[in-house]
């Protein structure tokens, strides 16, 4: 049985109409760049790509190496929509 909140599994594709939501994204690592202040990974599904932009302090994915698969959970204050870069 799921808890009282029970997520549905978002595709890469459908985040543009869940902008403001908290989702949960699942995929693996396609690239993953270290920028010093800021890790950017490309997360890729059955369905595109999605660009997470992180501190490294900030979340274990941080630490993800490319084609790892990993699930990752998104805030609801995104407010990139249409690029899929949130």
């Amino acid at each position: 049985m799921m808890g009282p909140v029970a997520e549905q599994r978002i595709y890469n594709c459908n985040l543009s109409g869940r902008v403001g939501e908290r989702v949960s994204v699942y995929g693996w690592v396609h690239v993953r760049r270290d920028h010093g202040k800021l890790i950017f990974i490309d997360l890729r599904d059955e369905t595109a790509l999605l660009q997470v932009v992180l501190r490294p302090e900030a979340s274990e994915l941080s630490r993800a190496i490319d084609h790892s698969v990993v699930t990752h959970r998104l805030p609801g204050r995104n407010t990139a929509g249409r690029e899929r870069e949130l």
